[in-house]
């Protein structure tokens, strides 16, 4: 990480970088706009901007910020003037930068503390991405702790849950910063624990809370300083702890709580994940079921069917009862997946995003280039999402196998009809017009060498539980479209 000074003063910037080179910190530096952009170009590495606001005329500070966040959005800038006027530090935050500091008193240790808390945000948000991407809880927690000890601000760093309301909260991660060493804590907090107050209210405290409420101890004796921030959506809250009092600022409450955000989706992302993960077994469970329960009758009746004899009397009872209980099975199945889950109100377009995600996590070799186009605002409806997901699923796996190309999928609301008509078009080889009617029979397939299988039987079902309907155009040679409509309506209706 590479901190860029700019100035038209050479001795500004040469004394600035010799202060800031002590904290450690790789120090490049530009005498004018034009140069500090060419660098920005040239050097990814450079993560925080400080510039003078007055320079030679053609690109001032403001010009110069504003031109870098379009090259690099994630860049934290800083705009320094020797003037004290309102108008500057009102343009620079207007054009993005995220602190204006006069030069007036003390200015090194300004700058210096300033690019701190650019050092700061650009870490927590590079790791905030990092830890969507992880599957376990206690691995988002090392990746915290790893990037708290790499700031070396910290002593402590705790982690306080309650597993259920109303239980006693424990604390279950406590590390010595300065050491790495996890410290062997498992105990209940106490009644008056600062760590239990703010997972019992859902708010930060910081020191000035902290002292403004005697009867709160910390959990740990040895704090003199302490900031705790509760996980959104979690019966948890993190802290940090200093053995120096009053070391805190409200700079490190904010950088905190943006942690605790980063933390808290992250939890969230492995709790939908893991529940993904189960239902797709429980899928997964039941559709191998199933097949047990069918395979047996199934072999039956392709015996019957081989023999070539005329089936009469046993044998014809036989075949018949086989077939009545496939359709017992699938019938069963059905309402099965019918009962699952409570009605919702569903987001039409999120749904059809889903699905799209989900087409691609399964088919990660598919080839085909999925367009979505939403032409208005789509209102909610009532529904099961889970089973329109599955229907759409069908419906773009099946034109994945009839072209190697695009598939288009338009979503529009008629307000006229109160209903949304969703067109799923693909560009493939289209479906002849004897089979065309059949495309929606339970059992129909064309040998693995057309575009339907015994899927889309299921797909219609699950539209028309929805009150919609499912309808298929097709032309040889020129593609397929399929046109689902589902009525937007009052649930009571």
């Amino acid at each position: 990480m590479s901190i860029l000074l700019v100035d038209d003063e050479p001795g500004v910037t040469r004394a600035l970088e010799l202060n800031l080179k002590r904290e450690g910190w790789t120090i490049l530096t530009a005498d004018s706009g034009a140069v500090a952009l060419q660098l920005l170009n040239e050097r990814t590495d450079i993560e925080v901007l400080a510039s003078d606001f007055n320079m030679p005329p053609g690109m001032d500070g403001a010009q110069l910020v504003n031109q870098a966040l379009a090259m690099r959005p994630g860049l934290y800038a800083i705009i320094f003037s020797g003037f004290e006027e309102r108008e500057y530090a009102t343009r620079s935050l207007q054009v993005g930068a995220d602190d204006f500091i006069d030069k007036q008193h003390d200015f090194a240790a300004k700058v210096a503390e300033a690019i701190r808390r650019g050092i700061q945000q650009v870490t927590i948000e590079r790791m905030g991405r990092k830890l969507l991407a992880l599957g376990n809880k206690r691995v988002v927690l090392d990746c915290v702790f790893q990037m708290l000890r790499q700031l070396e601000r910290f002593d402590g760093f705790f982690l306080a849950t309650r597993r259920v309301e109303g239980a006693t909260c424990r604390v279950e991660l406590a590390i010595d910063l300065r050491t790495g060493e996890e410290i062997p804590m498992r105990s209940a907090l106490s009644a008056n624990s600062i760590y239990r107050f703010v997972i019992e209210s859902g708010l930060a405290v910081c020191p000035p809370v902290f002292l403004a409420r005697p009867e709160s101890q910390p959990a740990f004796e040895d704090s003199r300083s302490i900031i705790v921030v509760p996980l959104l959506g979690e019966e948890s809250a993190l802290g940090i702890e200093d053995r120096a009092a009053g070391r805190f600022k409200l700079e490190d409450l904010r950088f905190m709580q943006r942690l605790a955000q980063w933390v808290s989706l992250a939890m969230t992302n492995i709790r939908l994940l893991r529940e993904r993960r189960r239902r797709e077994q429980e899928q997964g469970l039941l559709a191998h079921a199933l097949f047990h329960e069918i395979n047996n009758p199934l072999n039956s009746i392709s015996m019957l069917a081989q023999s070539g004899e005329r089936l009469e009397g046993a044998d014809l009872g036989e075949l018949i009862a086989n077939v009545s209980r496939i359709r017992q099975v699938l019938d069963s199945s059905l309402q099965r997946l019918g009962r699952e889950g409570e009605s919702e109100v569903i987001a039409v377009e999120e749904v059809l995003e889903e699905t799209i995600s989900r087409f691609r996590d399964y088919y990660p070799r598919s080839q085909v280039e999925i367009d979505l186009e939403a032409f208005s605002m789509l209102p909610r409806i009532h529904g099961k999402r889970e089973m329109l997901i599955h229907a759409f699923m069908d419906l773009l796996r099946n034109g994945a196998e009839a072209t190697g190309g695009r598939l288009t999928i338009l979503a529009q609301y008629v307000p006229l009809r109160r209903q949304i008509e969703i067109a799923i078009m693909d560009n493939g080889r289209g479906i002849p017009p004897d089979k065309l009617r059949k495309v929606f029979d339970y059992g129909f397939t064309t040998d693995g060498e057309g575009h339907f299988g015994q899927g889309l039987a299921l797909t219609q079902d699950f539209i028309q539980r929805h009150g919609g309907n499912i309808s298929v155009t097709s032309r040889e040679g020129a593609g397929t479209v399929f046109k689902v409509v589902l009525p937007v309506r009052t649930r009571d209706k």
